[in-house]
């Protein structure tokens, strides 16, 4: 039983206030206390650090930055314009019909 309220105890410790939490990470209530949700890619206590390699939505890792696919953005590739991907879709289907 000790270490049930010993584990509690540190995850208390660990979970700090989430008022500044980066990169679209979400402020949630973790026990008794806030903690940031990370978005993929990245990690910490604030969502401050991206995870290495790690590419969005067809994204390649080169150089130490990822290079996105054609209709996204920001620097893992998870901003992108859905009406560009939309025509796309449609304007592919449209030369395969041709």
């Amino acid at each position: 039983m000790i270490w049930l309220q010993l584990i509690f105890f540190l995850l208390n410790l660990a979970i700090g206030a989430c008022s500044g939490c980066m990169n679209d990470g979400v402020c949630g209530k973790l026990n008794q206390g806030e903690k940031c949700f990370c978005p993929k890619c990245f990690t910490d206590e604030t969502c401050q650090t991206r995870i290495t390699g790690c590419c969005e939505n067809g994204g390649i890792y080169v150089s130490g930055n990822c290079q996105c696919a054609l209709g996204f953005t920001g620097l893992t590739c998870s901003y992108g314009s859905s009406f560009f991907l939309f025509f796309l879709n449609y304007f592919l289907i449209f030369l395969l019909i041709i």
